[in-house]
């Protein structure tokens, strides 16, 4: 770990990096009064997470973002729209728990809010939102560990059972259910 090079010195010394025209992840070290001579390594967003929830729970045929089995999935927040069906099933990332730095494992945790039909055009819309809320709570409670979407997942819990939410101004049953999952950084 030489101090071998003109912004190298500089960092040691609190110096702003020589200007070249370009903004790399060294250079913002050294703008944060970091020695530059250390890569360090920013972490990914969180948004794979909502990806990796989304694609196990289509491969579960649980919904899809076609909503070919029924319900959409909505990534990210609960869609409402006139233009698009009522069932639908929205993965909405929450407060988890501290990462684990003696492991290396995130515990992020997120949402799963299952719409169903509106009741004054579908009698069954509470029990068929609620059997779905259930689908997606099998679907994901007690996952074995393995790889989704190439990250190493130890498992996902559902911190408590489905719950009814109520109605919304359509008259739509919502049903939700939080996770934990934990699972490898990288």
């Amino acid at each position: 770990m030489a101090i071998d090079t003109v912004d190298k010195r500089r960092s040691v010394a609190v110096m702003p990096p020589v200007p070249d025209g370009s903004l790399a992840t060294p250079d913002f070290q050294q703008i944060g009064w970091l020695y530059r001579g250390i890569a360090i390594q920013i972490p990914d967003s969180d948004t794979d997470l909502l990806d990796e929830i989304g694609a196990w729970l289509a491969a579960q045929s649980v919904a899809s973002s076609s909503g070919e089995d029924g319900f959409f999935l909505g990534l990210g927040m609960m869609m409402d729209s006139t233009v698009l069906a009522d069932r639908m099933i929205a993965v909405i990332e929450t407060g988890g728990l501290a990462p684990d730095a003696a492991t290396e494992v995130d515990r992020p945790g997120f949402q799963v809010i299952t719409r169903g039909a509106s009741t004054q055009s579908v009698s069954t819309a509470y029990p068929e939102a609620e059997s779905k809320a259930e689908a997606a709570s099998l679907a994901l409670h007690a996952i074995a560990p393995g790889s989704l979407s190439g990250r190493h997942y130890v498992g996902i819990w559902a911190t408590q059972s489905h719950f009814f939410l109520g109605y919304d101004e359509e008259g739509r049953p919502l049903f939700s259910q939080n996770f934990l999952a934990q699972r490898s950084r990288t």
